[in-house]
């Protein structure tokens, strides 16, 4: 079956059929007629056809779409402005009950011109948005009478970096502590918080002066008496001020470099209000202290950071093979079984620095000719028909590269553990990076991580244990990053020697047990402080 993308054919609706017709189980050859760096599409082909799927009846409603889309262009736009009318209709909050407005907000979901993009709103993110975000779940952690309060607050509920994080601190506080969870804006993780947490709230907006949401975490706090709050992520500070005038005590906890975050005064804020602060690195914590007021005093703490399990969303075990079925095609399949993989992940995003880790893998590749090597990078972003800023020079600079038969930007996984056990190596490309979880989790899968000099948090972990001149190039020195890397692939013995020197320093210095319980000891000590006055 082939699918071909005509002139008068919209992107997305090219992209859905694709899709679509890739996972169908048809009788077709393999490998399929396809670009050159094709193997995510032959990935899914065989996943599917291994699942014995049918979708034909989808494809055949979508081209059906697609031709009256063609032939009734005002019944497209009928439809668009319908979508738009019933949004606005759920937002009549004076006009029509909750239950009416959710139901205008459902009807405008099946009409989004964007729904094949975004997927189908859960009934908690519909919900949410109905009640402006402003929302309160029960969680399914029983509370305890005898157990002391503690509330876990942070930014958003997406499946990123912070909010996993705070995740998991939640799960491992709840042995010791009633755990209450605030979101200042909600996504898709703000049902699975409930596993861990006694209540969940999520806020309509930022908590400033006495705007509703300021109201609504002040009532909670009064409610609820608790005995310390971890703040998480310096975009959570806002709450801050409300737990310092109410006696609770706070430890914040900041990951992000100064350089990038805006409004500079942000730390200030948190300087101000917060009892105790807590930064995952000392490159961050110096980056803070050269760009704003903050000076070094015993409130101030540097505490890397556990390795972090990622919360399931509603996946089933089906889905789950499936999609590891997909990676191990992808990245081990035939042939390719003996290649060495090198794999990076992230957000596609310039601060990411996908484009150096394109770089790198031309430098690598062309010391190494003689070793059959393969890139994959994992996550979200690349969207050449809509990125003209990013996506679309990586595209060219992959062409011009000559690493179209090489280089796969492989998407979201869900089984990101998975792809670090099919790979040989990873590098973390970032021009500013904390201490992100994905490179940590490769050290800890005993795959050699490759970082630059002064842009993350593991430059000065890797130097102080022996690794830096395997695994630390030259500060976005994208060259001596694939040098390096060569030299890696080129020796199976260093390889492997690297990768289990770097699961045992992982194992060293990322423990969650023992990061949680550094911070509520130093909220057990800033709680006793506050009630000793």
């Amino acid at each position: 079956m082939t699918l071909t993308h005509t002139k008068d054919m919209r992107s997305s609706d090219y992209r859905r059929m694709r899709t679509l017709m890739d996972n169908a189980p048809q009788k077709i050859d393999l490998p399929v007629k396809v670009n050159a760096g094709s193997h995510q599409l032959e990935a899914d082909l065989i996943s599917a056809l291994q699942e014995g799927r049918s979708f034909q009846s989808e494809i055949n409603r979508l081209r059906k779409e697609i031709a009256n889309a063609r032939n009734y262009p005002l019944k497209e736009f009928y439809n668009r402005n319908i979508y738009k009318i019933l949004k606005s209709l759920s937002k009549k909050s004076y006009l029509f009950s909750e239950r009416r407005r959710l139901r205008f907000l459902q009807s405008a979901a099946k009409l989004d011109p964007n729904r094949s993009l975004v997927g189908t709103p859960n009934q908690y993110e519909l919900k949410s948005e109905i009640t402006g975000n402003e929302l309160s779940i029960k969680g399914f952690q029983a509370f305890d009478a005898g157990k002391k309060n503690v509330l876990v607050v942070a930014h958003e509920a997406s499946q990123t970096g912070a909010p996993i994080l705070s995740y998991n601190i939640s799960k491992h506080l709840t042995s010791q502590y009633n755990v209450t969870v605030i979101f200042l804006r909600g996504g898709i993780l703000s049902n699975v918080f409930r596993d861990v947490a006694c209540h969940v709230e999520v806020l309509q907006n930022r908590p400033r002066g006495d705007n509703s949401s300021a109201r609504r975490v002040r009532g909670l706090v009064a409610k609820t008496k608790f005995h310390f709050a971890i703040i998480n992520s310096i975009e959570s500070r806002s709450i801050l001020p409300i737990l310092k005038s109410s006696n609770v005590a706070s430890v914040s906890l900041i990951h992000e470099f100064a350089t990038y975050t805006s409004p500079r005064h942000s730390f200030d804020e948190v300087f101000e209000a917060a009892d105790e602060i807590v930064f995952s690195s000392e490159v961050t914590m110096s980056n803070a202290i050269e760009l704003t007021n903050l000076s070094a005093n015993p409130q101030i703490h540097i505490i890397p950071q556990g390795k972090t399990q990622v919360p399931k969303l509603d996946t089933t075990e089906e889905a789950t093979n499936l999609e590891k079925k997909r990676l191990k095609y992808l990245m081990r399949a035939g042939e390719e079984n003996k290649d060495f993989v090198v794999i990076g992940s992230g957000t596609v995003d310039f601060r990411k620095g996908v484009d150096l880790f394109i770089e790198a893998a031309r430098v690598a590749s062309a010391r190494a000719p003689s070793i059959r090597m393969r890139f994959y990078w994992f996550g979200a972003g690349y969207d050449v028909a809509r990125d003209q800023n990013y996506s679309v020079y990586l595209e060219d600079q992959i062409k011009r590269a000559g690493l179209s038969d090489k280089l796969t930007i492989a998407g979201h996984t869900t089984e990101i553990d998975y792809a670090y056990s099919l790979a040989d190596a990873f590098l973390l490309s970032s021009r500013l990076d904390p201490l992100p979880n994905v490179a940590m989790d490769a050290m800890i899968y005993g795959i050699p991580m490759i970082c630059f000099d002064n842009a993350s948090g593991f430059s000065p972990i890797l130097n102080s244990n022996g690794l830096g001149d395997s695994c630390v190039a030259s500060y976005l020195d994208a060259a001596d990053m694939g040098y390096k890397l060569a030299e890696i692939a080129k020796d199976q013995d260093l390889c492997r020697k690297i990768g289990l020197q770097s699961k045992q320093i992982a194992f060293d210095n990322f423990n969650m047990q023992k990061y949680v319980e550094s911070l509520s000891e130093l909220g057990e000590h800033a709680a006793k402080k506050i009630k000793a006055g």
